[in-house]
Parts: C-alpha cells; sequence; structure tokens
C-alpha cells in the first residue's frame, strides 16, 4: 500500500513494513516478476515486494514519486577510494526536512572522508537554507 508518508505493507493479518518514504533509497522494478525491489539509505536489507495481476500499471511510477517527493535537493560525488558519496535533504513523513549522508561503492575511511562527509553536508544544508 501506498500511503502519502510511508510505505507500508500489510497482509490479511499483520501490517509487516511502515518506513518513510525518505528511508528509501531507490527502487528497482522487474517488470516480468512483477517485483518491486526497495533498497534503504540505512543498509538494511532491500525489501522486495511481488505484486498480483491486478496491481496498477502506475506502481512502479507511483513509487519513483513517493521517493523523488521525499527528496529536495541532492549532491553526488567521489570519495576516497573510488565509491561515491550522496548528501541529500529529505521531506520525513511530517515535513521536516533533513540531511542525510550516504556512501555507495568502495569508501576509504580516515580524515579526508570525515572531512569531506562534513563538507558535503554543510554544502547541501546550506542550499537549502538549513542550519549547519
Amino acid at each position: 500500500m501506498l500511503a502519502r508518508g510511508s510505505v507500508l505493507v500489510v497482509t490479511e493479518d499483520d501490517l509487516v513494513l511502515d518506513r518513510p518514504w525518505s528511508d528509501v533509497d531507490h527502487g528497482d522494478w522487474d517488470g516480468e516478476t512483477l517485483t518491486m525491489t526497495l533498497t534503504w539509505v540505512d543498509g538494511t536489507a532491500p525489501t522486495r515486494l511481488t505484486l498480483t495481476e491486478q496491481a496498477p500499471a502506475r506502481f512502479p511510477l507511483l513509487i519513483r514519486e513517493q521517493v523523488e517527493h521525499s527528496l529536495v535537493q541532492v549532491i553526488t560525488e567521489k570519495a576516497p577510494g573510488g565509491g561515491q558519496l550522496r548528501a541529500a535533504v529529505r521531506r520525513g513523513a511530517d515535513g521536516e526536512l533533513f540531511s542525510q549522508v550516504t556512501a555507495s561503492g568502495k569508501v576509504r575511511s580516515g580524515p579526508a572522508l570525515e572531512a569531506q562527509i562534513a563538507d558535503l553536508e554543510r554544502r547541501i544544508r546550506s542550499a537549502v537554507g538549513l542550519q549547519p
């Protein structure tokens, strides 16, 4: 079920998943198996949602719209080690803005990375008028 502020997965008996859209890093749609795989910004295991034939054809687009609505501003740049850092200002379920920095690929930890993350977060927050 798609809700304005959250991804809700409900079975006949239980609420299985309730997470804000701002927790979604991205979604991948497999039209052959009717499966949407949601990847989370906090690194928890991806969630696979397999739909029935009755699922609306617009389902992948609706997921994308909700994730994009939670994204206010994004900056990406190369990280030490060759991976990528992504800073984002996101809109939470309550409408409040907050920042997050995520890494993907091979990232070399250390003082240079720490400084880059701090600078990236400062810049993304400044871009939308949030205090550093």
